[in-house]
């Protein structure tokens, strides 16, 4: 196991929590949630159609397991999060301060520092949420927020990428704006 805290005498837990973590057995803990290494933060809008593709499952996987560890309910995260561009930015931001703060080299003081941007972010969401209008309809307590309408999902990432791919054709040929 690599990162911070890994010694020559192993702790036999840790087979199970690499288990959890998805270790494809090279020594490297990675998961579904989280599948390229970090190396700077993501720019949201300026993500080209190819990659937020890719990006948009990686974020709804993280933000599943994120709704799920600190029981956000729909006054923090609303089902249709994902169509709510301020709410994704928090959340990618939130996303990317995680993976900084968890990557290789972070300071002892990285985790606290995380807790607290959770505790910024959270307050945001809520904030944010609270002016989507999306609060009008009851959810379920025990619901957790990443339920959604069958198929809203795959029809916002489509018309997102066909969007993005649009502007870069139209872009290429000096049809729009770049």
């Amino acid at each position: 196991m690599t990162g911070r805290g890994a010694t020559a005498g192993r702790d036999p837990r840790d087979d199970d929590l690499e288990d959890w973590a998805g270790d494809d057995g090279d020594g490297d803990v990675a998961s579904e949630a989280d599948p390229a290494p970090f190396d700077a933060p993501l720019y949201w809008p300026g993500l080209s159609a190819e990659r937020v593709a890719i990006e948009w499952e990686s974020l709804r996987s993280w933000v599943r397991v994120l709704a799920e560890r600190f029981a956000f309910d729909f006054r923090t995260l609303p089902a249709c999060w994902y169509r709510h561009n301020a709410l994704v930015e928090a959340l990618v931001a939130l996303r990317d301060f995680e993976r900084a703060c968890f990557a290789e080299g972070a300071p002892l003081s990285a985790g606290l520092d995380w807790q607290r941007a959770l505790r910024e972010i959270e307050a945001r969401l809520r904030d944010l949420t609270s002016r989507t209008g999306c609060l009008s309809r009851h959810v379920d307590q025990r619901e957790l927020p990443s339920s959604e309408p069958a198929g809203a999902w795959t029809a916002l990432v489509t018309r997102d990428v066909t969007a993005r791919r649009d502007r870069a054709v139209a872009a290429a040929l000096g049809d729009g704006p770049c």
